[in-house]
């Protein structure tokens, strides 16, 4: 028996583990997408600009940008730039000349399309990466826009390339760690001569060790390859930079000026390099005697251009006599290294990220193979197999959850005449709103029908939902497609609620709702990092469709897999709720002041800063999509595992109110460490912070309001419904009460007011409190 299940277990072990590392895969691919497509646009940004300046100074002296101007000027880029077409268009938009004849007679920029640096734009359409750069004429009016196009074929051939070349370090990685799962198995955890069962710990540790232990050592493979690209690139850049000056100067030598009668270069290498990463340039005459040199600050005397260069090698560039090649002076450039340890560090975060999402995927595989040991039947019955359903759920959901507001802040924020900062929280407010009323609603659903009917209504509505917001041209229909979502949402957060309860014992009952939020929160944690990983390689736009795949597969998956029972309720569904006995509930002065001033303000934090500021926040400040959604990993790695931690605390407490003071006053400080603090740093403090603080409100208020006399006179049924109402209503106000401070005052101003605000409910609610405390000890 123990050599079945061995094989039972090494089988399954080996398909999720390779599972997850080809997630893993998948997700690293993604990342190197990235870091390929950065130095691209930088160069092509560089070329692009200084076609916009030299056709801008055309302008500006008077001349039209005729199509035979233009034609015979970017001639001289054919050899220069491994452009697939340049587009010049006029102020409105139609194209003067174009090396491409077969492209449309019309060429805009998205309004959606990203910063390079400065006035430089990108874009992407089906077949290309575009740069776009404007041509600025008299008092900086705008005379028309330089385009140019790279074929996305050439990205996806590097691609290939670099691929190629580990993808057989990548298959022997994934067959070492088989071969480790199997001795860990075998000697660890069934070995020879043992009867006993190993612990489910024990099982884990030797799922868990061979994915972590390859994927650190597949990075560290992958280093020197990648500094060799970086390297290759950063030379590339400088090469390009150097070229552009070596051009103008080529140039006016043609016209008999000789490169030491030139003066004033200093200002133009420090314009160029404002957005380049140098550590300065410099221009020597044909007798190799410095000329001129400067870094992004200023002036470099000669003493400091030679002491850098002893320190690195020069990106150099000949200058040539246009008329017989003969040499006129050199160019050369001082690239920044850092820019090499940036990408490399940029790669290990998202390395580092990719082993938690994959880690975790993995973990809940183990958790179905284990629980499928016991046969379909008696998995189905049991409280944990809600878990991986809301996992796989949640992941999908919450790939486009994240990023709401910047979508609508992308299709435009004009609607009715509202303030701007208004209409961007509407989408999250609206989803809140008809995820409380999907909850409130399904409670009496569950009642006649039970769990997996309202289950698989709310994956269908949530996918929907997506699709919806993915076709969504404006603001309007994108926020009632999020409304949508909101009731799917609903619907398979309270199912998963009411298939825990009724499967559970009244012992074990907290517990089993502990285990399923925390494959929630591992759900959550993942989806936000996937969605992040998929915007920073395809736009926020994607993560849309995505999640609709997701929530079809998902739907697909559990017709097929739930089980067929018959549905008891456990309470009478005769009785029928009076005013009076809603009343006589809310007007209580311990439940009501729990509902007030705690649920309501803790509920209205947290999703307002989540789910609203943050990623708002942290993407003006120009923070990587990626970047924000390891900020959500760390608020759902605290929370899923400080969470039983203080489960148990909170269980062996004679009393909750204080923990649950002490929680508020916690989302005090987390709204000061936006105020303290400025960017990443005070985001990640203030995700902790409120992290902690969800891990002890989300264990100890649900007990703590149904150990209230009011509760167990009103029914725990209808408590946990108005319960549920209460937190949905704080997390529809969040968004909205924000949003609506930032139009009439600022941002910080608006989450001033909030930290007073939350500090006022934490003493109410105290107050209130303690003299039940104090009645109870009389």
């Amino acid at each position: 028996m123990s050599d079945l299940r061995l094989r039972r277990l090494l089988t399954g072990g080996i398909l999720a583990l390779l599972c997850a590392q080809l997630l893993y895969g998948a997700l690293m691919l993604s990342a190197l997408y990235k870091q390929y497509q950065e130095p691209v646009f930088q160069i092509n940004g560089l070329v692009c600009r200084d076609i916009a300046d030299h056709l801008g100074l055309l302008v500006r002296v008077g001349k039209s940008l005729r199509p035979q101007t233009v034609e015979r000027f970017l001639s001289l880029y054919r050899t220069r730039t491994e452009a697939e077409n340049i587009a010049v268009t006029d102020a409105s938009g139609k194209i003067i000349f174009q090396w491409d004849r077969n492209e449309k007679a019309e060429l805009f920029s998205p309004p959606d399309a990203k910063a390079v640096f400065g006035n430089v734009r990108k874009f992407s359409t089906d077949d290309s990466f575009w740069t776009t750069c404007p041509i600025l004429g008299r008092k900086d009016a705008v005379a028309g826009h330089v385009f140019m196009a790279l074929n996305k074929t050439r990205i996806s051939h590097l691609i290939a390339q670099a691929a190629q070349s580990q993808l057989w370090i990548f298959l022997g990685i994934s067959l070492g760690e088989c071969a480790l799962l199997a001795m860990l198995m075998r000697f660890l955890a069934f070995p020879p001569g043992s009867s006993r069962n190993p612990s489910g710990l024990k099982l884990r540790v030797c799922f868990m060790l061979p994915l972590i232990l390859g994927q650190i050592l597949f990075l560290f493979l992958l280093r020197t390859p990648l500094s060799r690209l970086y390297e290759a690139e950063m030379i590339h850049t400088g090469d390009q930079l150097a070229r552009q000056m070596a051009w103008d100067l080529e140039r006016l030598a043609g016209m008999g000026l000789p490169v030491s009668g030139i003066h004033g270069m200093e200002l133009w290498m420090m314009e160029r390099q404002q957005h380049v990463s140098t550590r300065g340039m410099a221009v020597f005459d044909v007798t190799g005697r410095m000329h001129a040199a400067a870094d992004v600050n200023g002036y470099l005397e000669k003493a400091d251009w030679q002491r850098r260069a002893e320190e690195q090698t020069p990106v150099k560039l000949d200058i040539c006599l246009p008329s017989d090649g003969s040499p006129a002076g050199s160019v050369q450039v001082l690239m920044d290294p850092a820019t090499v340890r940036s990408n490399l560090l940029s790669v290990m975060l998202d390395n580092l990220t990719m082993t938690v999402v994959a880690a975790l995927f993995l973990s809940e595989l183990i958790f179905l193979l284990l629980m499928s040991g016991g046969g379909m039947k008696a998995m189905s019955t049991s409280p944990d197999f809600m878990r991986p359903i809301i996992f796989a759920c949640l992941f999908a959901t919450e790939m486009s959850m994240s990023y709401v507001p910047i979508r609508i802040g992308e299709l435009g924020l004009d609607l009715f005449g509202l303030p701007p900062d208004v209409v961007s929280g509407l989408p999250v407010s609206c989803e809140l709103f008809m995820a409380g009323l999907a909850m409130f609603a399904g409670g009496f659903w569950s009642q006649k029908s039970g769990w997996k009917p309202m289950l698989l209504s709310g994956v269908l509505l949530a996918c929907l939902g997506s699709f919806a917001s993915w076709l969504s041209p404006t603001a309007l229909p994108f926020i009632l497609a999020r409304g949508m979502s909101g009731l799917g949402y609903g619907f398979i957060n309270l199912s998963a609620q009411v298939f825990v309860i009724a499967h559970s014992s009244e012992s074990r009952r907290a517990h089993n709702l502990a285990f399923m939020f925390a494959g929630l929160y591992a759900g959550t944690l993942c989806g936000s990092t996937m969605g992040g990983l998929i915007a920073d390689r395809l736009g926020y736009q994607a993560v849309f469709p995505a999640s609709a795949v997701m929530l079809v597969l998902t739907l697909a998956a559990l017709s097929k897999l739930l089980p067929q029972e018959k549905w008891q309720s456990g309470e009478s569904s005769a009785a029928r709720l009076s005013f009076r006995e809603a009343f006589a509930f809310l007007s209580d002065r311990h439940m009501g002041s729990l509902l007030l001033f705690f649920i309501i303000p803790n509920a209205l934090i947290t999703v307002c800063l989540f789910q609203f500021f943050m990623p708002l926040s942290l993407s003006q400040a120009g923070i990587s999509p990626a970047t924000i959604g390891r900020v959500f990993l760390l608020y759902c790695i605290i929370v899923m595992f400080a969470g039983p931690l203080f489960g148990s605390l909170l269980d062996k407490a004679k009393s909750m109110v204080p923990p649950l003071i002490l929680s508020m006053f916690i989302v005090v400080l987390s709204l000061m460490a936006l105020l303290v603090l400025e960017g990443l740093p005070a985001a990640m403090l203030s995700v902790a912070l409120l992290a902690v603080n969800t891990a002890i409100a989300s264990n100890g208020q649900g007990a703590y309001a149904l150990s209230l006399p009011a509760a167990q006179n009103f029914g725990r049924a209808r408590t946990m419904g108005f319960y549920n109402v209460a937190m949905r209503i704080g997390q529809v106000l969040g968004p909205l009460s924000l949003g609506i401070m930032m139009s009439l005052w600022n941002a910080r101003t608006g989450i001033t007011v909030l930290a007073v605000l939350t500090g006022l409910s934490a003493l109410l609610f105290a107050a209130f409190s303690l003299i039940r405390s104090s009645s109870k000890e009389s």
